[in-house]
């Protein structure tokens, strides 16, 4: 019998009250006000009538390892789906609830985390008992919503000023589907690399950022019965063109939709049903850690600038990087500091298409790269699978900057990743595409 394509969609909102802290900017310490927009966790189910697969979309800044443990387990125990075949990704909106163990970026709150879990879970089953036939037709064009923010530092600060000459990812990758018991019913997955940060730090309010105000435009544009799933890419070093209000969050959203309508309308590449799916996990190494009369003298010099600092933001990021240190300290005296953390790298291929899932903040030149090491059309997925924060090219550790010197400290690691760290990931990504594949 021949396979046919069997596609399900579910969205259900993740919404916290007001109170729950949102994540993402050291300065912003009290809870949410209120709501801009609503968060979502969106899944798309897709099987070829022999394997099938969920893909789950969470407006969040990350997910936990053992949060990514518990949705798989409690997914495939629903649907029968392969734990390899289940592919979590987070949006990465800064304007979004706290759901992971940083430090100074927004607390946790648990209760609410577990609620959120369950609606997780619950919208991936959906999506699976909602299958129907369809078709699945790939458009690949270009955006220019993102601009590299890795330029030249100005001195006295971490903060490189925007690029516009700057490497970026600029592809736009469109999954475009068409449900036939639905009749008109259209469904897209959309793929670019940018950071949802067109709000900042000032912003008290919930929001999926951009990728929220695309989904709405694209039901403008395309009906109500329309609906979509947003994967990021490789957004460590690119940021919104334009930043500042909800005026800009719009604009940008806008934009990014009408170049998924005008790429995915005029797709006409219809892959074949066919649903694979792996995972390997890797030892993925920090850069040499301190010593422990370096770890105490960490400590002394962030209390002594704590007690220096000039405005309400240097005294936020000060107070965060203290309670690293202390930690770290701590941590160096029970001998507890690990030398590297273990990521889950995924892949699920479409027809041709590869999806490519890292548990990263993942740059630009890493992207292309991939893409230039794999013959098959392939989205680079970060956040995927768990966020281990900013996987930086050797060459962008020499040149430092915020990503290199301080994210870390927000992720409660000793120091950040190795200049090796990123080269072993792509190639344990490639060689994992090519065991699948070929």
């Amino acid at each position: 019998m021949p396979r046919s394509w069997h596609i399900g969609f579910a969205a259900n909102p993740i919404t916290p009250p007001a109170g729950v802290h949102l994540a993402g900017y050291a300065l912003r310490k009290q809870g949410n006000i209120g709501v801009l927009d609503p968060v979502f966790c969106r899944a798309l189910a897709i099987a070829d009538g022999h394997a099938g697969a969920v893909i789950l979309s969470c407006d969040l800044l990350g997910l936990e390892r053992d949060d990514i443990q518990k949705i798989k387990t409690a997914i495939r125990r629903q649907t029968g789906l392969a734990t390899e075949a289940i592919f979590i990704a987070a949006t990465h909106t800064h304007s979004g609830p706290a759901s992971m163990h940083t430090i100074g970026i927004g607390d946790r709150d648990e209760a609410w985390m577990e609620g959120c879990l369950r609606v997780i879970i619950a919208t991936a089953v959906q999506a699976w008992q909602r299958r129907q036939p369809g078709s699945l037709r790939l458009g690949i064009g270009e955006t220019d919503i993102g601009v590299n923010r890795r330029g030249k530092i100005r001195q006295g600060s971490i903060h490189p000023a925007p690029d516009p000459r700057g490497t970026v990812d600029r592809t736009l990758t469109v999954l475009w589907m068409e449900l036939q018991q639905s009749g008109t019913a259209t469904l897209m997955v959309f793929h670019c690399g940018c950071h949802p940060t067109v709000l900042g730090a000032d912003n008290r309010r919930v929001s999926a950022d951009f990728p929220g105000a695309t989904h709405r435009f694209l039901k403008a544009m395309l009906g109500e019965h329309a609906d979509a799933l947003f994967l990021n890419g490789a957004a460590g070093n690119v940021n919104p063109k334009w930043m500042g209000d909800y005026n800009l969050v719009q604009r940008t959203g806008r934009r990014l939709a009408e170049q998924i309508v005008e790429i995915g309308q005029r797709s006409t590449v219809f892959l074949k049903p066919s649903v694979r799916a792996a995972c390997r996990s890797i030892s993925v190494p920090f850069a040499r850690l301190p010593s422990e009369s370096q770890w105490k003298a960490a400590v002394r010099e962030y209390e002594q600038a704590l007690q220096k600092a000039k405005d309400d933001e240097e005294r936020a990021v000060l107070s965060a990087c203290l309670t690293w240190a202390r930690r770290m300290a701590a941590k160096e005296v029970s001998r507890e500091k690990p030398a590297g953390i273990t990521a889950e790298i995924q892949i699920l291929c479409l027809g041709d298409l590869v999806l490519l899932g890292l548990p990263f903040e993942v740059f630009a030149e890493t992207s292309l790269a991939l893409k230039r090491a794999i013959p098959n059309p392939v989205m680079v997925c970060g956040y995927s699978n768990g966020n281990f924060g900013y996987l930086p090219p050797a060459q962008e550790i020499a040149k430092g900057g915020y990503e290199v010197e301080e994210a870390h400290k927000f992720y409660g690691y000793p120091a950040h990743f190795a200049a090796t760290a990123e080269e072993k990931v792509v190639n344990a990504a490639r060689e994992l595409v090519e065991s699948v594949l070929w």
